[in-house]
């Protein structure tokens, strides 16, 4: 999960960069302006509540774009980003509450920012809240919704939410084990490209008899 968060961080760091962009953008067609003007703009945006300013301008704050980082201020700026409805404000405020990374640690805000998120459509935000909710960090576990957000997260994208499913169905989390099932999210997983995936259809294959084998591959198949 750790190595999850980091890599989806980087998303982050490549939105920042781009943010840089497009600040040396505004300063060329803005008639010049310096990137320091071009940084006051955005704190102004925000100021005037344009959520998507705010959420830049929280980056800009964390990445010390304006010389020195200021952790405190950008989380301010990022947690009324979220509150005004950004949906990758939601996510972001979700992985730094989760982590810690910007001093401060809070399991449920960042599980029900996430949920927010997830709710507007995030792919890895609906990843992060179905693994916290199987884990039970931030509120109890919730393993029947956890299977709910892997497979929208899965829908969208985030191919390693399949495994998740398959492990879910093996271990009887999700109300009932189900070797067919189980075999058909792998099945998914595998053709989605996931790593482990290959190894993880063997070894349910070696576990089912023939009948059950042809089900999970109909099932998987029929899969939309």
């Amino acid at each position: 999960m750790q190595h999850f968060i980091r890599v989806l961080n980087l998303a982050f760091v490549a939105a920042f960069s781009a943010f840089l962009l497009l600040a040396s953008q505004t300063a060329t067609f803005a008639h010049s302006l310096t990137f320091k003007q071009a940084m006051d703009w955005y704190h102004k945006g925000a100021e005037a509540g344009n959520a998507k300013a705010q959420f830049y301008y929280s980056l800009a704050l964390a990445e010390g774009a304006q010389g020195k980082r200021d952790f405190g201020k950008a989380l301010k700026w990022l947690r009324m980003s979220a509150a005004s409805g950004n949906a990758f404000a939601q996510y972001k405020l979700g992985l730094i509450l989760q982590s810690g990374e910007w001093g401060e640690r809070d399991l449920v805000a960042a599980r029900a920012n996430y949920r927010l998120a997830a709710v507007n459509g995030i792919a890895e935000a609906q990843y992060n809240l179905a693994v916290i909710l199987l884990e039970g960090k931030g509120g109890p576990a919730a393993p029947v919704e956890a299977a709910v957000f892997f497979e929208q997260a899965g829908r969208a994208g985030v191919a390693l939410a399949f495994l998740h499913l398959a492990a879910l169905a093996v271990d009887g989390s999700n109300v009932v084990t189900d070797p067919v099932e189980a075999l058909k999210w792998a099945l998914i997983a595998d053709r989605s490209g996931v790593e482990d995936a290959p190894d993880v259809v063997q070894q349910l294959r070696a576990q089912m008899i023939d009948e059950q084998v042809r089900e999970a591959e109909m099932r998987a198949r029929d899969w939309k």
